[in-house]
């Protein structure tokens, strides 16, 4: 059997790959294999699904080409020929681009595969990847921490698991208390909600999330270029959207993650010329304030200001 699944979130094409090879059962032979990998090699692959089991054991051979680019590293017309002649193992193939039917191994796909196509649109549903960890690690949580822990994740998706271990050494019903406690909220989600906030001139939400970082041991020191890097960000995507470039032409320029562009993009940024001001006030707080000649949260806090008047 095999299986092809195509997406650009990372998180997503792996839980997706995951699912598919858990419903083949247990007690089988995995081989992992992503274009990624420095010593990345095809005929090792081919190896891998050539190779028979020595204890007659189910097989799978997880392919994963994590980057277009990287098709190059692919022979496509043995994969084509593998693919055709398949028994006795099953293949999963993860690629970010869907191959056009217009080549030779998109039409083989097409015939020989189960393709799953992961859309922009269908997005991830942390509540319920939260409710089967929960099920899975048997950890009881109530309804108002779940929600504060979605929050406090952001889109850092894979820290899901790791940070309900840690709730679950608690060894009690997880309440909001204990989220609150021992959850730290997405540190560059914060930086660009307090940058777009900046921008929207939105004093409120801008000193909310200014005190939420403050909380969160966040010194203005390290919030200021932290926080020129995320208007850089702006300023670039800004800059190539006002140039025609695309979505996709801009995550390889920019070496952004899908999420990344769309989220920036949709925000309503403002002049260009606005933010390279903001990026040399933000250098020059910077230097003040190494230098002693202004008070760190005083400076940050009323260049926040000047920002937003």
């Amino acid at each position: 059997m095999i299986d092809v699944v195509v997406g650009k979130n990372r998180f997503i094409v792996l839980e997706k790959v995951n699912s598919i090879i858990k419903q083949k059962g247990m007690n089988f032979e995995r081989y992992d294999f992503s274009t990624k990998d420095p010593d990345f090699h095809f005929l090792n692959v081919v190896e891998a699904i050539s190779t028979i089991s020595l204890f007659d054991n189910p097989r799978v051979v997880f392919l994963y080409v994590e980057d277009e680019k990287e098709m190059k590293r692919i022979d496509t017309d043995s994969l084509s020929e593998i693919i055709q002649n398949l028994t006795g193992v099953d293949l999963v193939i993860a690629l970010t681009k869907r191959i056009p039917q217009t080549q030779k191994l998109g039409k083989i796909f097409k015939k020989h595969a189960n393709m799953h196509v992961i859309l922009e649109k269908d997005g991830f549903n942390k509540e319920n990847y939260l409710r089967r960890l929960l099920k899975e690690k048997n950890i009881s949580m109530s309804k108002e921490a779940g929600n504060l822990f979605v929050e406090r994740i952001g889109e850092d998706y894979a820290r899901m698991e790791s940070e309900l271990e840690k709730l679950g050494l608690l060894d009690k019903r997880i309440e909001k208390d204990d989220v609150d406690t021992m959850i730290t909220q997405d540190i560059d989600r914060l930086v660009f909600d307090l940058s777009n906030a900046l921008l929207d001139k939105n004093k409120e939400a801008a000193f909310r999330i200014y005190h939420s970082l403050l909380q969160q041991k966040n010194d203005p020191l390290g919030l200021a270029p932290i926080v020129s890097s995320s208007l850089r960000s702006i300023y670039q995507i800004e800059t190539l959207v006002n140039l025609g470039y695309s979505n996709s032409q801009i995550e390889d320029m920019l070496k952004m993650s899908e999420n990344q562009v769309r989220f920036l993009r949709s925000r309503r940024l403002g002049k260009v010329s606005n933010i390279l001001y903001y990026l040399n006030k933000l250098s020059e707080m910077d230097q003040k304030t190494k230098l002693g000649e202004v008070d760190r949260f005083v400076a940050f806090e009323l260049l926040m200001l000047e920002i937003m008047q």
